[in-house]
C-alpha cells in the first residue's frame, strides 16, 4: 500500500514527516480534502490572517502528486456585485 504525505503551507511550511498509507491516488485525494477541511475548521479565525493555505500531497520520494489551495480575500474596492453564471460542471 503506498504512503502519501500531506504537507501544509501557509506563510510557513509544516511537513508531514510520517505520511499515511492509503490504497491509491483516489483515496489520497479524498484524504487531502478531509485534511484541508479539518485545517479550515480548526483554524477558521486565523485563516483570514494568513491569506493563503495549501495542502501539498507527495509520494514517498517527495514527488508532488497534487495540491489544494485556499485563499481568503477582502471585498473588492470599489464594491462589486456578484453575477451568477449558469451552473457549468457542478452537480
Amino acid at each position: 500500500m503506498p504512503r502519501y504525505f500531506f504537507h501544509v503551507e501557509d506563510h510557513l511550511r509544516f511537513p508531514d514527516e510520517d505520511g499515511t498509507f492509503l490504497r491509491d491516488l483516489d483515496a489520497a485525494r479524498i484524504e487531502a480534502v478531509r485534511v484541508a477541511g479539518a485545517m479550515l475548521t480548526d483554524h477558521a479565525a486565523s485563516f483570514w490572517d494568513k491569506g493563503e493555505w495549501r495542502v501539498v500531497v507527495t509520494d514517498d520520494r517527495q514527488l508532488i502528486l497534487f495540491s489544494l489551495s485556499f485563499e481568503a480575500g477582502a471585498a473588492p474596492s470599489p464594491p462589486q456585485t456578484y453575477k451568477a453564471a449558469s451552473r457549468v460542471g457542478l452537480p
